[in-house]
């Protein structure tokens, strides 16, 4: 549970194997409190392709994206097309002030705004389902 109101998590994650078809997802989740906002960071709803695959026109990926539990939703909300790939990699969320922002493997994806002038300080939950994943490590740090 970070004691600060600027910080960063990063956590690395490798999706090992999709087990339920876009009924899935991984996130960084900050619960919503009286007097600060919270926020979700992740990616959900993957499907699972055999190597000789090739994705064509139709090729249906999930999708990555942070958001603040109280959207200001006149700033607007950032979601990408997303496959992570069988490799570990890092997905970093920033929290500063009002503002929440998600990179993978140092790119800014995803970015959200709260009406709350900030958000929660924790604590923090990894929330996974319907995916078998292998995580690195996890690390708070001040900004």
């Amino acid at each position: 549970m970070p004691a600060i109101s600027n910080y960063a998590i990063e956590v690395r994650v490798q999706v090992v194997k999709v087990l339920k078809q876009a009924d899935n997802h991984f996130s960084l989740v900050e619960p919503q409190h009286a007097q600060s906002d919270g926020f979700d960071a992740g990616f959900q709803s993957l499907y699972s392709y055999q190597p000789s695959e090739q994705p064509g026109p139709d090729f249906e990926t999930g999708f990555i994206q942070v958001i603040a539990k109280n959207l200001n939703a006149n700033a607007g909300i950032q979601s990408i097309d997303y496959v992570p790939t069988k490799r570990m990699r890092t997905y970093r969320v920033e929290v500063s002030g009002n503002q929440v922002n998600l990179f993978v493997d140092g790119s800014r994806v995803s970015g959200s705004t709260s009406l709350d002038s900030a958000f929660s300080n924790g604590p923090i939950q990894l929330e996974s389902s319907g995916l078998l994943l292998r995580i690195g490590g996890l690390r708070i740090t001040a900004l």
